[in-house]
């Protein structure tokens, strides 16, 4: 190092596999001490290179004109404190110091990335003294063993999936696949199929709404940016995928609190998000889909009561949402919010909430009937000619026509049901003591009139 008012020592350490935006709770470097020789009191500076990936160092890229970091780390050695051949952490006095906030600046760093690499500059500090000189091992002057060290311990919290290791089968499983690192504590995902032998992951990190696709038996490299969602576990998401199609559709509660809808059409995410409900208290997302029709149906918890929109699917493929949101229950407070993924027993899909109870917690479960049964055909006529069937009427009397003809209005609150099927019951009242004549029975019809 030499004299150390009147030089500076640089280190750069390969390959540091730390994530980007982990959490740094200490970080040391250490030297072997080679010769030094103590003048009088000195101190020194340890600093970081603010560099995402550090270059060697050389006579044209000296220490003393790199870009250092705010915090640094003050060394101070006492008398007699070094001994030659022997690691500074192993003695009393001359430990290295902490330098965990000047290495959290670099994996903070837009372009840090774990592998890249790190460098330490260790500085006079200007307070001290004409102090003392030392000489420490480095690697690249052969001394292998004796080389500069240097120490990190981090908290990152990592997105990993696993695959199970045969089909149809859940009893052995794959090593986990790191989809994604970061230091923050808000992270949880979820996973939906996405056409033949392809998955697609969804998690949020932070607020940050990520996704990767796994196809051709590999994990996208980067992830995706999805949307901004918010911080919380009521603040989830949902997603399911529908069976025709292989689209992802998502929910989820964005950055103002109101609940929004995107979709995955297999190769790109919408650009902008629907809003299905514009007030700001809105949680607890939730989304199924009706196999059959491909239709969906999102619901979620806004001020204790839940809600559902549904989307009608048409050939394009396009959704169109409800309106307005209908009301599924609004007694209690309710949380914890979730809906079975698709349609089953019989056309319906159901969900599952919590209801906050004194002094007790219950878990609450309600469906909702895919198809609602039509009600009575209105404006029932008949008449003797099929051109004026709908000018008939109600109740008519002595039809002389054995061939008459019907007309009503078919009442279906599902939008795009239509009707196939009628009945009808002939009675005759011509001969009082007849019996009631059968009903023909279901019939089909070819068209409405």
């Amino acid at each position: 190092m030499g004299k150390s008012k009147k030089n500076l020592l640089g280190e750069r350490f390969l390959n540091i596999t730390i994530p980007k935006n982990a959490t740094i709770t200490t970080a040391k470097v250490d030297w072997k001490e080679d010769y030094g020789y103590y003048y009088d009191t000195e101190k020194s500076r340890i600093y970081t290179e603010l560099s995402t990936n550090a270059s060697t160092f050389s006579s044209s890229a000296k220490p003393s004109g790199r870009s250092t970091s705010t915090n640094y780390g003050t060394w101070y050695c006492s008398q007699g404190e070094w001994i030659d051949g022997v690691y500074y952490s192993t003695s009393t006095y001359c430990k290295p110091p902490e330098i965990k906030d000047a290495v959290q600046e670099v994996v903070n760093l837009s372009g840090w990335a774990s592998g890249n690499a790190l460098a330490i500059v260790t500085k006079p500090d200007p307070t001290g003294t004409d102090g003392y000189y030392f000489d420490a091992y480095t690697w690249d002057h052969a001394e292998t063993g004796n080389e500069p060290k240097i120490h990190v311990e981090y908290i990152a919290h990592k997105i990993v999936a696993r695959q199970s290791s045969s089909a149809n089968s859940i009893a052995t499983w794959a090593t986990a696949a790191t989809l994604d690192t970061s230091a923050n504590t808000n992270k949880y995902g979820i996973i939906v199929p996405n056409g033949t032998s392809k998955v697609y992951a969804v998690w949020i990190d932070d607020a940050t709404i990520k996704g990767k696709e796994f196809a051709s038996g590999s994990w996208a490299a980067s992830p995706t940016t999805i949307a901004t969602g918010i911080t919380g576990l009521s603040k989830n998401m949902s997603a399911v995928v529908d069976p025709t199609n292989s689209y992802i559709h998502l929910t989820y509660t964005d950055s103002t609190n109101k609940m929004v809808y995107k979709k995955y059409n297999t190769s790109a995410w919408d650009g902008s998000a629907t809003t299905l409900d514009n007030t700001a208290t809105c949680e607890y997302a939730a989304i199924s889909v009706n196999s059959s029709t491909n239709d969906l149906y999102s619901f979620w918890i806004r001020d204790n009561d839940v809600y559902y929109k549904k989307a009608v699917y048409s050939a394009g493929p396009t959704w169109t949402w409800d309106t307005d949101p209908t009301t599924l229950e609004s007694t209690g407070t309710n949380t914890y919010l979730s809906s079975a993924n698709k349609d089953y027993l019989s056309g319906k899909i159901f969900l599952e909430y919590t209801t906050v109870g004194s002094p007790n917690y219950d878990v609450e479960w309600s469906y909702i009937n895919l198809n609602t049964t039509p009600s009575a055909p209105t404006v029932l006529y008949l008449n003797e000619s099929a051109t004026s069937a709908q000018l008939g009427v109600a109740n008519p009397v002595a039809v002389g026509d054995h061939l008459p003809v019907f007309s009503a209005i078919y009442n279906d609150p599902d939008t795009g049901d239509v009707s196939n099927k009628y009945q009808i019951n002939i009675k005759s009242l011509l001969i009082a003591t007849q019996a009631a004549l059968p009903k023909f029975g279901t019939q089909d019809h070819p068209a409405l009139l």
